[in-house]
């Protein structure tokens, strides 16, 4: 991460939480989110502090920077997945950028680049090491933070909850560039084999794939091929992936060593 302040948490979720409270009382009163490739606490979390969600619009879940420069105000907080939908890389430095012009609060939600200088944007850090993951074990989180935050004097996850945690994590850690690499050779045949598909910013960094498809034929022949190289696919439109016809490949799911693999179902999924 590059930050010296690291806090444990029991799940990413429970890091965006606790910046949101933090954030008002520093006197923010918006949450600027993507209207796609975000993920789904997004969408709930700043309700729970009475924040006010402005949605900004996308492309495909690709951030357009226009609209948040139009709507982005002080003191706003800006929560961007690092990657939308796992499938596309977000204009990290400009919107960090535009975030210091403005004086606003950046979250960069890094948990898809972790491990890459992506996750080294921004001086509010937040990563899920849950299932699914790029640092995945099946439990916690952190938030990383350029400055001390006083009122984290300590990190309030329970490892009696998994007893054996950091040394799992520090095993994910230590094959996190070994499994990034795994995921880009299965990202870089899938983008091959499929090149004929309407594939949604093919050219764009990320992980998982996602193409729409225009009729059922479309959609059978994504399928046979997720489950001719067990790969899962998800069903969209779908907020966390892409808001249209299409499918996901979720290559993040691909199993790798030191690295749980929980298949939690998300809304809208089709594991082929």
């Amino acid at each position: 991460t590059n930050k010296s302040h690291i806090t444990f948490f029991n799940r990413c979720d429970a890091a965006i939480d606790f910046l949101l409270s933090y954030f008002k009382k520093l006197g923010a009163s918006r949450v600027l989110i993507p209207d796609s490739g975000g993920w789904f606490s997004y969408q709930k979390l700043p309700l729970k502090h009475g924040l006010k969600i402005v949605s900004i619009k996308t492309q495909d879940s690709f951030i357009d920077l226009s609209d948040l420069q139009n709507h982005i105000q002080k003191n706003d907080i800006i929560l961007i997945n690092a990657y939308g939908g796992y499938f596309v890389r977000e204009p990290l430095e400009e919107i960090y950028v535009l975030c210091k012009e403005k004086d606003a609060f950046f979250i960069n939600d890094a948990c898809a680049v972790i491990g890459t200088s992506d996750a080294l944007i921004g001086d509010f850090m937040v990563c899920s090491t849950r299932y699914d993951k790029p640092l995945a074990v099946g439990f916690g989180g952190f938030l990383a933070t350029t400055n001390p935050i006083a009122e984290l004097s300590h990190s309030p996850i329970d490892l009696s909850r998994m007893s054996d945690y950091f040394e799992k994590l520090q095993a994910a850690i230590s094959t996190l560039q070994e499994k990034r690499e795994s995921y880009q050779k299965m990202r870089m045949q899938i983008l091959q084999d499929l090149s004929s598909l309407n594939i949604l910013h093919r050219d764009a960094i990320g992980i998982n794939v996602n193409i729409a498809y225009a009729n059922p034929e479309e959609k059978g022949v994504i399928l046979e091929y997720c489950k001719t190289h067990n790969l899962d696919a998800i069903a969209c439109p779908n907020y966390i992936k892409v808001m249209k016809t299409a499918l996901s490949i979720e290559v993040k799911r691909i199993k790798f060593k030191n690295s749980e693999n929980y298949k939690k179902p998300y809304a809208n999924t089709e594991d082929s």
